[in-house]
């Protein structure tokens, strides 16, 4: 048996299933309510793909039930198990691309639903998106979220005040550092604004750091554009306790928190010269 289609020709009405799908029965943000079927211009399939979908053709505000059904499939990406968790695909990138990405994909979300007369509840979306944020940057860092937090909240000043949010800088060479921001927009209805961000995307695994410190040539320990190899430890804990006795080399991995040191032939020659004597 053929399907009867949902879109009909133009100057019949949709009739059975049709009818009832493309019948409204919720208000509009501005509390007006939605046009009744048929639309006043002639009832084509393209009509009443505008009428439903109400594209820029055919305009009309959002939804004020919008930001409730959409909330949960938005977090989506930032829980598991229930409750908000890490992303390990962000894990390998330095901290201002983890907070570049989560802020980028919350402003996009936010300033698209700035329209809608519920806009505060996306106050559960930030929750989640904040707490995912931390808990990767802690994962990445073997640290904890309060720490993280501490280290990356600051305020900013705002059209409505000053406003929490959460920065990471990258420094440049001889350039202006880059700041990434999560944050600090305000949650109320805006009736004049303008999406400009782009949709997100999901984020795919990087490469890891390491293969990225190698590329730049770069000793991490006389710092000079040199031939590099990398020296490991086994553990962070082989590199000794900070004091007279630990080598310069081993209080910069300390330092890095990193179990790798990208050095030049001299300078990796220095290390096996000078071990560490007590370890932690």
């Amino acid at each position: 048996m053929q399907a009867q289609p949902l879109l009909q020709t133009a100057g019949s009405e949709p009739t059975g299933r049709a009818r009832h799908d493309m019948r409204p029965n919720r208000r509009c943000s501005t509390d007006a309510v939605m046009p009744s079927w048929p639309p006043k211009a002639a009832a084509t399939p393209c009509a009443i793909a505008i009428w439903r979908e109400g594209c820029a053709c055919y305009p009309r505000p959002l939804p004020a039930g919008a930001v409730p059904r959409l909330r949960h499939s938005r977090a989506a990406p930032y829980r598991r198990h229930g409750k908000p968790w890490q992303r390990p695909a962000l894990q390998n990138l330095d901290d201002y691309d983890i907070v570049r990405i989560y802020g980028a994909e919350y402003r996009g979300i936010v300033n698209y639903y700035l329209l809608a007369r519920d806009v505060y509840r996306l106050s559960s979306l930030r929750r989640d998106a904040v707490t995912s944020m931390l808990k990767t940057l802690a994962a990445k860092h073997r640290s904890s979220v309060t720490k993280m937090a501490a280290r990356h909240r600051t305020k900013i000043e705002t059209s409505d005040g000053k406003r929490t949010c959460y920065e990471a800088r990258k420094e440049r060479r001889g350039r202006k550092d880059l700041i990434a921001r999560f944050g600090g927009i305000p949650l109320k209805r805006d009736k004049s604004t303008v999406i400009t961000d782009p949709a997100p995307v999901p984020a795919r695994p990087a490469p890891r750091e390491l293969i990225h410190r190698l590329r730049r040539r770069w000793c991490e320990l006389c710092d000079r554009p040199r031939p590099v190899s990398a020296h490991q430890v086994a553990r962070l804990a082989d590199l000794g306790k900070p004091g007279p006795g630990q080598p310069a080399w081993a209080a910069l991995m300390a330092k890095m928190r990193r179990k790798t040191l990208i050095v030049c032939t001299a300078c990796h020659d220095h290390i096996h010269t000078t071990p560490v004597t007590q370890t932690a």
